[in-house]
């Protein structure tokens, strides 16, 4: 797993790895009881919905509560689904499935009985990008699962890849051909493993495959297939990996024909279709003609798979940057939603918007960091997409707007390949370096497929979109409530909330409220602060066991939440101090918050878990200290409970406490601004499975003497002591979005008390139109700065910055290293006094976090993306 940006350790060698971490010790600021008993709302409180009656009444005729499984130990869960046998099965990121035996003992309060854990998966063996065995990588990748057969002989598809996750980190040598479908069958007390499909792509970030629906009317076994780019263009962030012919798409795989072909392989190694390869030039045949290793070995893209007319998997629906799940309605209609592409990761193809769209790279990656020719810069949203009626629909007919150049210009894409220190975009069969002799591996072209279409517009063909990672999905269908959700999509969101999608009677659209010029979800969550990072979703029929209610594995929290309806209750959905859905939140709470006052599952967000809404509570984490005042508002203990060593990865429930749950629990503070006003949560891109923070556009402000206006300056608080300590941080190219860099602009990391007074600050800046780096101690407001030239230039990849930090005589020397090369001082060490020296002290709390700067009048766009 990645490990990124900021990381603090002992000298004695013990790592910590924090993502964007500040350290520090709180100061002053205990509030009177009298303002505690006030409880005003903070700055940006919504205002109640004008049409309070109709809004809310539209959203009362149903009811959930929520409760957590009990007796469950989970580890980053990725799908789950109740089969035929009534168990609940559940994978895990790194390729163990669990079964559970669940058994309901009253209201809302479920327990597991017994479990099954199958191994099966992780024995698939691993190779490395040019096909060779790697023994060393033991687990694999899961994100989907379906469970078919009957009671008595259940089976689970199972999705899987390499577990490796490179891409912001570089080329990990990952095999890009590592997908495989596998077919686990349970046979009495035993399971046993078939392969189906070998060979799928898989991307040098995390993209892969992932959720699967099987028509048993035809038996078409439906897979949503992940793409290598951010938006169709090869990018640094994704290891430079141009789309294959199998990427960014919706695959049909046709299970007749698979099961009529000879097994061949013999136990855990058994399998049915290799997907056929490209002849890569990089490999000396066998001497009957074929590659070794085949089909392993995705070797950038010289040996992908090939599409073949006829053959059992096609494209059944192109253009998807990296779907997560699928649906299949009762009416047998298809829908989809696509993570749509994150600013700062990777532009569009060269020629996008014309047949001739290409995967040559192209410097700068316009789209990504700023708009190109054709086409503005990618805004960020997923969206939802009605890719058919399974009964009506052409296969390819239906694009979702993502390019990929192998299949629009298959004739004339070529391929891009990367050694680590140069590309090179191959064009010739015949030439240095060669493509493959049988190039390329589609022979249609698909025209449209070298088009972006930007999610939520006008051009754009899907029905919704959504400010943040939306995943897992299912179609309620049981008839509570009067049939009132029958029909309705309900989908997992990174932000932790499950949204509801209101479907038209045709199911061509959505009656969702939406934002006219985007599309964007402007309706009332199904379900919200009930758990971290939910994930995948099932939702039980009339006729499944415990019919009406819906289940979710939260990825941060790994649990499992159960929604149960209550159809006894009634909403009137007023704006006032009652509490309608028994939840312990007012509806005038929830109203202010967008949350559901008629439904238990939505409640608002509240750290301390005190029933007033962080909204409108002026102390968060319940430590008596005004949010305004509170150098650490949602830790209680202010930082004197976390202690060295620290390990954050940066992934969102990885520590899966503070913002996002990757462990912040503030920012810098001018103490007056409150913490929520100091960032916009639209503005960042937070965790996720490659463990990294973006800053997408830094806003003006500084914390720079009298100024005291710094945004985007995130921090935790550490426990101090007497022993000497490193801090770590990294940022990820490309920075300052590959334009020449202005003044003021800089994002590093930061030592502090926890005030924008009191800090010490690293980082990469403009120095007057060249890169550079800059060292900012201030002490009680006043600063001094001192800048440096950045040897080489701005880096290609990474830029590391250190403090080494001897806490009994207060010198600090900061470091830094180029690209993961050796360390270098930056410069004399520094002697810190005042609050910084205090925060320092045994006993004591500092903070440690990264920071993104940009000082007005004018916006920047400059980014900041950390990894720890």
């Amino acid at each position: 797993m990645n490990q990124h940006l900021l990381y603090v350790k002992h000298s004695v060698g013990r790592r910590c790895f924090c993502w964007l971490t500040i350290l520090g010790i709180l100061l002053s600021g205990i509030y009177p009881a009298s303002v505690l008993a006030q409880k005003e709302k903070k700055k940006g409180a919504k205002l109640p919905p004008i049409d309070i009656a109709g809004t809310m009444l539209a959203n009362a005729q149903y009811n959930f509560a929520p409760s957590g499984l009990k007796g469950t130990a989970l580890g980053q869960p990725t799908s789950l689904q109740f089969g035929p046998d009534g168990r609940l099965y559940v994978s895990q990121q790194a390729g163990i499935i669990q079964v559970f035996t669940i058994k309901r003992n009253a209201a809302n309060d479920y327990s597991v009985t017994a479990t099954e854990v199958i191994h099966l998966i992780n024995q698939i063996p691993n190779h490395n990008d040019n096909g060779s065995l790697n023994t060393s990588v033991t687990t694999r990748q899961v994100t989907g699962i379906l469970v078919k057969g009957t009671a008595a002989t259940p089976i689970i598809y199972v999705t899987s890849s390499d577990s490796r996750i490179g891409g912001p980190d570089g080329d990990f040598n990952l095999d890009t051909n590592s997908g495989i479908i596998s077919r686990l069958t349970r046979s009495g007390t035993s399971w046993t493993k078939l392969d189906l499909v070998r060979g799928l792509p898989r991307s040098e970030e995390n993209h892969a495959s992932n959720g699967m629906q099987l028509d048993e009317k035809t038996n078409i076994l439906y897979v949503a297939q992940g793409g290598h780019t951010n938006a169709g263009g090869t990018s640094k962030n994704f290891a430079y990996t141009p789309e294959y012919a199998l990427s960014a798409a919706i695959l049909s795989i046709n299970l007749t024909v698979i099961d009529a072909l000879p097994t061949q392989g013999t136990g855990n190694n058994a399998f049915k279709y290799n997907l056929p390869t490209l002849d890569d030039p990089d490999r000396a045949n066998n001497p009957d003609g074929s590659d070794p290793f085949d089909p392993f070995g995705g070797n950038d893209g010289l040996n992908q798979a090939k599409i073949v007319a006829g053959g059992p998997v096609q494209i059944y629906s192109p253009g998807y940057r990296n779907v997560y799940d699928l649906v299949i309605t009762k009416a047998r209609r298809m829908y989809t939603i696509d993570n749509g592409p994150n600013q700062g990761w990777g532009g569009y193809p060269q020629n996008e918007g014309t047949a001739n769209a290409n995967n040559n790279y192209v410097v700068g990656e316009p789209g990504s960091t700023g708009p190109a020719p054709s086409e503005g810069q990618v805004n960020n949203l997923d969206n939802l997409d009605f890719v058919g009626s399974l009964d009506t629909y052409t296969p390819g007919s239906y694009y979702g707007g993502h390019p990929n150049p192998t299949r629009a210009n298959p004739a004339g894409a070529g391929l891009y390949t990367h050694n680590g220190t140069s590309g090179v975009w191959r064009t010739s069969k015949t030439g240095t370096p060669p493509l493959p002799a049988d190039w390329p591996p589609v022979a249609n072209a698909n025209p449209i497929e070298g088009d972006f279409k930007m999610p939520g517009s006008s051009l754009s063909t899907d029905l919704l979109t959504f400010t943040a990672s939306t995943n897992g999905m299912a179609e309620y269908t049981a008839s509570n409530f009067g049939g009132a959700l029958q029909g309705s999509l309900l989908a997992c969101s990174f932000d932790g909330n499950i949204v509801k999608i209101a479907l038209t009677a045709d199911g061509t659209d959505v009656t969702n409220p939406r934002n006219t010029t985007n599309k964007l979800n402007e309706d009332l969550p199904f379900a919200s602060g009930f758990g971290s990072t939910p994930l995948d979703i099932v939702a039980q029929g009339d006729n499944d066991i415990f019919p009406g209610s819906v289940w979710a594995v939260t990825y941060g929290a790994n649990a499992i939440t159960i929604f149960e309806p209550q159809d006894f209750l009634v909403c009137t959905g007023k704006y006032d101090s009652n509490d309608d859905d028994l939840d312990r939140y007012t509806n005038a709470d929830e109203i202010d918050n967008a949350t559901q006052p008629c439904s238990a599952s939505s409640m608002p967000p509240d750290a301390d878990g005190d029933y007033i809404s962080d909204l409108n509570d002026i102390d968060d984490d319940n430590d008596a200290i005004a949010d305004n005042f509170d150098f650490f508002p949602l830790d209680n203990t202010n930082g004197l409970t976390t202690v060295l060593p620290i390990k954050y990865d940066l992934f969102n429930n990885s520590p899966g406490t503070g913002l996002f749950g990757v462990g912040f629990t503030g920012l810098l503070s001018n103490k007056t601004t409150v913490y929520t006003e100091l960032f916009d949560e639209n503005n960042l891109i937070a965790g996720g499975a490659v463990g990294a923070f973006s800053v997408v556009n830094t806003t003006p402000g500084d914390a720079l003497g009298a100024l005291n206006s710094q945004e985007n300056a995130f921090h935790f608080g550490v426990k101090a002591s007497t022993a000497p300590f490193t801090v770590q941080g990294r940022l990820l190219g490309p920075f300052f979005n590959n334009k020449t860099p202005q003044n003021f602009q800089s994002q590093g990391i930061y030592l502090s008390n926890g005030d924008q007074d009191n800090y010490l600050k690293i980082a990469l800046t403009a120095n007057n139109g060249t890169g550079g780096l800059e060292v900012v101690y201030e002490n009680a407001g006043s600063p001094v700065t001192t800048t440096f030239p950045l040897p080489g230039g701005i880096p290609s990849s990474t830029l590391d910055f250190f403090f080494v930090v001897n806490p009994t005589t207060g010198a600090v020397q900061p470091k830094y290293a180029i690209n993961g090369g050796a360390s270098t001082n930056l410069g004399n060490p520094i002697q810190v006094s005042g609050a910084l020296l205090s925060a320092l002290q045994s006993g004591k709390a500092y903070a440690v976090g990264v920071i993104a700067t940009s000082r007005g009048p004018r916006p920047s766009l400059l980014p900041g993306t950390f990894s720890m």
